[in-house]
């Protein structure tokens, strides 16, 4: 996993996880905003029912039940959005506790 940060200089190893984690923290943010999208839940909270919302915004997720429990899919589905926020927060904590990323770049 170190393959290549280990044969670069400390300056280059250090820019190459900035890199890393500022691209993961594109991709959860994007993540997010992707459910965000998905759930809709301002539009889900402000239609007279979930049956409604379903048939104005062709967005089924809230109705669809599993095929072998019969449970909303939705119940599964709540994961993604903490998984969005957990993984945003860690890298967020991840570029600021890693001290060699501000050292690499004052110099």
């Amino acid at each position: 996993m170190t393959l290549l940060p280990d044969c670069l200089s400390p300056r280059s190893a250090a820019v190459l996880r900035l890199l890393a984690d500022l691209l993961l923290l594109v991709f959860t943010l994007l993540l997010g905003w992707m459910v965000w999208v998905w759930f809709d839940p301002l539009a889900a909270s402000a239609a007279a029912s979930l049956e409604a919302f379903s048939a104005q915004s062709f967005n089924f997720i809230y109705q669809e039940p599993t095929v072998t429990l019969g449970i909303r899919k939705v119940w599964f589905w709540l994961i993604l959005p903490v998984f969005a926020i957990a993984a945003t927060v860690h890298c967020l904590a991840q570029i600021e506790a890693d001290p060699k990323h501000l050292r690499t770049f004052a110099k």
